[in-house]
């Protein structure tokens, strides 16, 4: 069985490591085109019901109920995915980490790829977290009509 604690996190660079290892090409568009709606899908669905869950539960049933919800998707990772991925051939020798991250970060693109992230990133969650906030503590809204409004 799949666990998660042996590396099947599916954070952006792992992600599209992994579809790139293990998805034929034609299909990879799809496959990050997929993802990515459910990551900004979730992300719109979890802004809308947070002040539902908040209001009637408390802030604890926030996290119960979302992390309640990744478990259908962990079952089925866990089933779709065999207990264990075959590595590519690779015809690189192994090389050691402490010697790949300087040469990495030397590198200009490397620089305007986590620049870039970064941005877009702060600007999201910082949107996201705490629009609904200023709404309710500044312009006196209440917290349904602060999360429709961030989320127009």
């Amino acid at each position: 069985a799949n666990s998660p604690t042996r590396g099947e996190g599916v954070t952006m660079p792992s992600m599209n490591n992994l579809l790139a290892t293990y998805v034929p090409a034609r299909s990879r568009a799809r496959s990050i085109g997929a993802i990515f709606a459910g990551f900004h899908g979730g992300t719109l669905v979890g802004l809308l019901a947070s002040p539902w869950v908040l209001l009637r539960l408390g802030w604890p049933a926030l996290f119960v109920a979302f992390g309640a919800l990744a478990l259908p998707l962990l079952a089925l990772w866990q089933r779709v995915t065999p207990a264990r991925l075959a590595l590519p051939p690779s015809s690189a020798p192994p090389t050691r980490t402490s010697a790949v991250i300087p040469m990495l970060l030397a590198q200009p693109a490397v620089w305007a790829i986590i620049i870039a992230n970064f941005v877009n990133h702060w600007g999201y969650f910082l949107y996201l977290n705490w629009m609904p906030i200023y709404f309710n503590q500044v312009l006196g809204f209440n917290m349904k009509d602060s999360t429709l409004c961030s989320f127009l």
